[in-house]
């Protein structure tokens, strides 16, 4: 694939910023989200203090406990450490996309869009996660299938995740999300 013609995802992932009729759920929710705390408190949940916005890093704590749920379905013999897992993960998704809905607030109108898509697909990752640790107590077979499905959704959303932060520059203030590296330097010879 020649890096100057756009993939046909990024093409979708692109057309996203077109989608005019996602404002009617957006533009209502973005002034619910800025009015529903001060700006500073805002500010500090998205990372001020730190420098860089924390969505970013908060999203790896349930990415993990949810991989690992899923790595140990597939290995078998640890269910219940599978299933602590998966909840723990539920858990942590909660606190991780407070903050993105901050981040989200903070971007452009077309990025928003985006976002919402964004949004979309992991608060699908949560629910199906969520019915998956609800089936498991009953029908183990189809609480693993549900997660499964779970990780697409959460791949689909960790893609437009990684758009909004590096090509999009959402939570990057006053800066290009990515700089171009430039030519790559000849290798090290010994």
């Amino acid at each position: 694939m020649s890096t100057e013609s756009p993939s046909r995802l990024r093409d979708l992932t692109e057309s996203l910023r077109e989608w005019q009729w996602l404002d009617r759920a957006a533009d209502p929710m973005h002034g619910w989200v800025l009015g529903w705390m001060p700006s500073g408190t805002r500010q500090q949940l998205r990372g001020r203090a730190l420098g860089h916005p924390l969505h970013p890093m908060m999203t790896d704590v349930p990415i993990g406990l949810w991989t690992s749920s899923l790595v140990l379905d597939a290995l078998g013999g640890a269910e219940q450490s599978a299933d602590r897992l998966l909840r723990l993960g539920i858990v942590a998704a909660m606190p991780t996309a407070i903050v993105g809905w901050l981040d989200w607030a903070e971007s452009s109108r077309p990025a928003r869009r985006q976002g919402l898509v964004h949004a979309a697909a992991n608060n699908a990752a949560i629910w199906l996660f969520t019915a998956s640790a609800i089936a498991r107590r009953t029908n183990r077979g189809r609480g693993k299938r549900l997660s499964a499905l779970a990780a697409l959704a959460l791949g689909v959303g960790g893609y437009l995740g990684g758009h909004l932060a590096y090509v999009e520059g959402v939570g990057v203030e006053g800066q290009a999300a990515v700089e171009p590296a430039g030519p790559p330097e000849a290798p090290l010879r010994a």
